[in-house]
């Protein structure tokens, strides 16, 4: 580190202490990037769905700060990328819009939903009083309507109540390739993989890493790991108030149909049911919560997560209920089926209305003193809260930055993996 920077150190390399080390170097600033894993992005950043949440989901969350969050995230998340790593094919990588379907036993009846969703239209359009609001590199206006004559029809064994959203998903095998690689390719990034974080000691001005390579001294650290981030939490900034976190594990299930469908992504409302997100490479994402879901508890799980065995039963009970549903799915073929761990603030799973996992308005950036940490919360957060940092830590330290522009790969930008 030259003497004019304090050394900062972000800890966990997925969306989003990678992109905190990014917004960093765009200010021409140095971090370490520590990462347990043997690369970046290879853990929950991938093995999830890829939506870009615009609110719907919360329909359950009281009060307007769920909403106001995922919006905020959600209009500028490909914005900040795109700065950071160049311009990104999110047209190619994205998926159609969702319908939300209404479960028989869903939490809450569709009359109820479609009011929740006018009132996340009222927010949408306070914001958009600030300005234009985009998302994924598209203007960014209705968000929501009732099905019409026009609309496609949903390819079901039942008829069911459904919603037109313009919400969508990006492929998180694609978007993670591209990130990894600009990291990866960053001067301004000290990426040191295959490395965990122990213990933290707070010294004076200053903070001790224990890893298995050895100590590691910090002027600065943001603190992005995952299930361990509340552990770190405790020993690096102990005034720091996050409330009881749950820990799940959901599995990511990629099948390959029989024959082309015409499937549409799905988000099956309100409460414990199921999406279906098809790619444009074939591949077709399926969850089914009930199944899908290994895991609830108030501590981590225990490690190793990866276990074949449970990850086929997973993916062959889900694929028979989804397959049930809609007949596109029958005789599909499945791919992979890969567990991922979502933290989340709630005692209770989503099957109950009162449940803390419905509310995701206690998320973002605290710090105490020099020791900054990021309740993600939903992958659509993290460029926000990850440039929210980026200015604090600028500001903190009176660092006088220069525009720095992105690495590029001999003969122009990176490859984006589309």
């Amino acid at each position: 580190m030259t003497p004019s920077q304090p050394t900062i150190i972000v800890i966990g390399a997925g969306l989003q202490g990678s992109s905190v080390a990014l917004a960093l170097a765009a200010r021409g600033i140095r971090s370490v990037l520590l990462e347990r894993q043997p690369q970046p992005l290879l853990a929950t950043s991938l093995r999830n769905e890829g939506k870009i949440h615009l609110g719907f989901v919360y329909a359950l969350s009281s009060g307007t700060k769920t909403a106001e969050t995922m919006l905020r995230g959600a209009t500028s998340f490909a914005g900040y990328l795109d700065a950071w790593c160049g311009p990104l094919p999110w047209r190619r990588w994205q998926s159609a819009p969702f319908r939300y379907l209404v479960m028989p036993d869903s939490l809450l009846s569709a009359d109820q939903l479609a009011a929740a969703y006018c009132r996340l239209d009222e927010t949408a359009a306070r914001i958009a009083a600030d300005g234009p609001l985009e998302y994924l590199g598209q203007p960014l206006t209705q968000l929501w309507g009732e099905p019409t004559p026009a609309s496609a029809p949903l390819r079901m064994t039942r008829s069911l109540p459904w919603f037109e959203t313009v919400e969508r998903s990006i492929d998180p095998r694609l978007l993670t390739t591209a990130v990894r690689k600009r990291v990866e390719a960053e001067p301004l990034i000290d990426l040191r993989c295959g490395l965990e974080v122990q213990a933290v000691r707070a010294c004076g001005t200053c903070f001790q890493l224990t890893t298995r390579a050895g100590p590691l001294t910090a002027d600065a650290v943001v603190n992005c790991a995952w299930e361990q981030r509340q552990r770190l939490d405790r020993m690096g900034a102990e005034t720091l108030d996050e409330g009881e976190l749950s820990y799940r594990v959901k599995h990511q299930i990629l099948i390959r149909p029989r024959r082309a469908s015409s499937l549409l992504p799905v988000t099956m409302v309100q409460g414990p049911f199921g999406d279906i997100v098809p790619w444009p490479d074939g591949n077709i994402y399926i969850s089914w919560y009930p199944t899908g879901r290994t895991y609830f508890g108030t501590t981590p799980p225990p490690d190793p997560l990866d276990n074949p065995t449970v990850a086929r039963r997973v993916a062959e009970e889900s694929l028979a209920v989804m397959a049930d549903l809609f007949p596109d799915l029958q005789g599909a073929t499945i791919v992979s089926s890969l567990p991922g761990i979502i933290v989340a603030r709630g005692d209770s799973d989503v099957d109950r209305p009162d449940s803390g996992l419905h509310d995701r308005a206690a998320i973002g950036v605290q710090s105490a003193g020099c020791w900054w940490t990021i309740e993600t919360g939903k992958l659509t957060t993290a460029p926000w809260f990850a440039e929210q940092v980026a200015q604090q830590i600028t500001h903190v330290f009176g660092i006088r930055t220069a525009h720095h522009h992105a690495a590029v790969a001999p003969g122009g930008p990176l490859a984006t993996g589309d």
